[in-house]
């Protein structure tokens, strides 16, 4: 037995420039097919994330940049969302160490991507395709809310020098 274990990308890159997957798909990417497995590459899943950025006052700031943590998990569960997203807040983002904030990942997509070897073999094909089958985009954006409405607390807006922002800076407007 032989366990590979080198990634959502890597993985299935290895064993296609290896021989092992589809035939018909290795052929074409200049590859001699030495063990067919149709599934190598198939079923590529990403976790969406929408990040919401929150200026922070001064005295709620990180003061030592090289501290990034999750102040809290939440995992929702039951009720007709299940266990379909995870929020977390953060004490600091990508917009700076000034900026608070949270997201909401979609930890059940329906949607699916693939991994194939680029024509000629040297480089992947990468498919994510988020946010593309079924009701994703619903449940995502339906996290998205339930995120707003926590950061919109009393408890949350006293620590905050502004309104909720998106990634670009600009004002959230739901």
């Amino acid at each position: 037995h032989v366990i590979l274990s080198a990634g959502a990308l890597r993985t299935p890159g290895l064993l296609l420039r290896s021989g092992i997957g589809p035939p018909d798909q290795l052929r074409r990417a200049g590859v001699e097919p030495l063990v067919p497995v149709e599934g190598v590459g198939a079923n590529l899943v990403e976790q969406p994330i929408i990040v919401v950025a929150m200026p922070l006052a001064p005295e709620h700031q990180v003061a030592d940049t090289r501290v990034r943590q999750g102040n809290c998990l939440l995992r929702p569960g039951g009720g007709e969302l299940g266990d379909e997203w995870h929020l977390a807040s953060v004490n600091t983002s990508p917009v700076g160490p000034e900026v608070g904030g949270g997201f909401v990942a979609l930890m059940h997509p329906e949607s699916r991507g693939q991994v194939q070897l680029a024509p000629g073999g040297d480089g992947l094909d990468v498919r994510v395709d988020c946010l593309t089958a079924g009701t994703d985009v619903e449940r995502l954006w339906a996290g998205l809310e339930r995120l707003v409405e926590l950061l919109g607390h009393s408890e949350v807006t006293a620590i905050a020098a502004g309104p909720l922002l998106g990634l670009d800076g600009a004002p959230l407007d739901l």
